[in-house]
């Protein structure tokens, strides 16, 4: 019996299944890791589809000792949890070799005997695999599979006419997660022998590792400071930023203080807070920082260092008189800083307060050179631009498979302004219903139409729209960040 199934984590599992006499049979779009035969009548095939199974029989050690569990991808591991193994059974192991070598000629460079050279992760293999699930023999609560048939998905295989009919809502779903494994050397050799380009370009790779290698560099110098008991690297903001007042009420860490160098406090010019601090309140200390932008269109951003205590005694107004009584020429200063720390921006030959967990107004030439990265996760900024393009095509974008639910795919808007182009992504459901102005994903059935056309008269308009910095989070550990938005398109279309 052929179970519909759109991942492994979705497979049946070992309980509901060990008493069934009806076997159960799945096929999966799946990138092919290794296969391991050694000195043993079958052979294990290793898979993955980058979505996680803790009922398997790799992530609960049920294989062999000699089978190779560990695999790589992209430059990175691949935890056991999102490792299949598919048992072969003796007279389809050479079958299911021939077919895996159909994908790439390096495939002959590998070996099913050793595993030292049974690992092919690093060729990519896509294939269509159909396998019968089954619970392991002693421990019926874990499964595996068992090898029936495959179908390499290679440039060649994919064109041609007589291809078996296959879910293609679950393949694009699939091919989304395996992209965000993607590196260059992984996309050079796939691009040989599949056609990858359909799903990413090189050049957004590109710049995606750049991005994440400036990221890693970033916190690895802030864990060295750390470690050497020093105050991390400041965030870079440019100039332009002004505030709005607003009720929301984030959540974020407060930024740490500095300690004050001699030279900084012979030759920076200091200013003073000048909103009123009710006389009970700890000292408020701003923070002292330069940070230079690349290149010299971009200015640069100063941050001021002020004692208020200092200058109220001085002033004798006891901390309630204006910027001009409170200002001395000579400010003391103290070790203990405020939590509550603010950032002094240059607005319009202006200083603003801005607090990096509140909405701000910024033109889009400058929200364009802030690299995402370097701002607090919940920082949201409004501006004007246009909308320059929207991925996918609005008519791509609703998924509705056979007998079941509505899915709606990630939604990429490309915003532009003169020369400067920032990308918006949407990949939870929460972010994507609130762009199309909905509670559920089921509620877009009966509104497609209109979403459509919304989404197709967009490129070229000009908008206000709320960015706000979200989080990615990776295997292992790691985060990527990005901007998304909670404007939604009604909003938009009112300019």
């Amino acid at each position: 019996m052929h179970v519909d199934c759109t991942s492994i984590a979705n497979l049946p599992m070992g309980d509901s299944i060990s008493d069934d006499k009806d076997r159960k049979f799945v096929t999966l779009p799946l990138v092919c890791l290794g296969m391991f035969k050694g000195g043993m009548k079958c052979a294990f095939l290793l898979v993955t589809d980058f979505t996680s199974q803790t009922s398997s029989t790799v992530f609960n050690n049920l294989l062999p000792l000699l089978v190779p569990l560990d695999y790589e991808l992209g430059g990175r591991k691949l935890d056991r949890a999102k490792v299949f193994s598919i048992s072969i059974g003796g007279p389809y192991i050479q079958r299911c070799w021939t077919e895996l070598g159909k994908f790439t000629p390096n495939m002959q460079n590998y070996n099913t005997l050793s595993a030292d050279s049974c690992n092919f992760s690093k060729e990519g293999v896509v294939a269509l695999v159909n396998f019968r699930v089954q619970p392991h023999y002693t421990e019926k609560t874990s499964i595996e599979g068992f090898y029936s048939r495959m179908i390499v998905c290679n440039r060649e295989m994919l064109s041609r006419p007589s291809l078996p009919k296959f879910d293609k809502a679950v393949f694009l779903d699939f091919m989304a997660r395996y992209v965000e494994y993607f590196n260059i050397e992984l996309y050079d050799t796939l691009l040989r022998t599949f056609p990858v380009e359909k799903y990413v370009l090189r050049t957004s790779l590109v710049r995606r590792d750049a991005e994440l290698r400036q990221s890693y560099q970033r916190d690895a110098e802030r864990a060295r400071l750390l470690q050497e008991n020093k105050r991390p690297i400041l965030d870079h903001r440019p100039d332009g930023f002004q505030q709005i007042k607003t009720d929301i009420i984030t959540q974020g860490p407060p930024a740490k203080a500095r300690r004050l160098m001699g030279a900084q406090v012979m030759f920076q010019q200091h200013f003073t807070q000048t909103q009123q601090e009710p006389e009970s309140q700890e000292t408020d200390a701003f923070d002292d920082a330069r940070t230079h932008f690349e290149g010299g269109e971009h200015g640069r951003l100063e941050n001021h260092s002020q004692n208020e205590r200092g200058n109220r005694s001085r002033s004798g107004t006891n901390g309630r008189g204006n910027g001009s009584e409170s200002r001395d020429k000579s400010p003391e200063y103290s070790s203990g800083y405020s939590q509550s720390q603010k950032i002094l921006v240059q607005h319009n030959g202006t200083l603003q307060d801005w607090n990096k967990f509140s909405v701000n107004k910024v033109d889009f030439a400058t929200l364009a050179r802030v690299a995402c990265h370097s701002l607090s996760v919940g920082t949201s900024f409004t501006t004007r631009c246009q909308v320059h393009d929207i991925r996918p095509d609005a008519r791509q974008l609703f998924i509705k498979p056979f007998r079941r639910t509505l899915k709606i795919a990630p939604i990429v808007i490309y915003l532009t302004q003169g020369s400067d182009l920032v990308k918006v992504e949407l990949h939870t459901e929460e972010e994507k219903c609130k762009l199309l102005g909905i509670d559920e994903t089921e509620e877009a059935i009966d509104k497609i139409e209109d979403l459509c056309t919304t989404l197709e008269q967009l490129p070229g308009t000009e908008i206000e729209i709320r960015l706000e910095k979200r989080i990615m989070t990776l295997d292992f550990g790691y985060e990527r960040s990005y901007w998304s938005t909670s404007t939604s398109l009604e909003r938009m279309k009112r300019g």
